[in-house]
């Protein structure tokens, strides 16, 4: 074996692995940070689109004159009312 190996393995190689273990822990620690946000995005966006059922439903409440004066169509309130979990 080669004096440079032997000095590899018995100095450089003893601080490699420390490292290594902290990087493995901080790519855990990512991973469920990420995990933990798609989570929250995913449950922000489904209220959100049982937020829009509920104000299409209450817009479909109104008469079709008030509803074209403000821009909105029947059609369109009666697909987005339509929310299922």
């Amino acid at each position: 074996m080669a004096v440079l190996d032997r000095i590899y393995l018995h100095y450089i190689s003893k601080w490699e692995e420390p490292y290594q273990n902290q990087i493995g822990k901080q790519d855990m620690a990512t991973n469920i940070s990420k995990l933990f946000y798609r989570g929250l995005d995913a449950l922000m966006a489904a209220r959100e689109r049982e937020a829009e059922a509920h104000v299409s439903r209450a817009l479909l409440c109104l008469d079709d004159g008030t509803l074209k004066a403000n821009g909105y169509d029947r059609a369109a309130l009666r697909r987005s009312a339509r929310f299922i979990v």
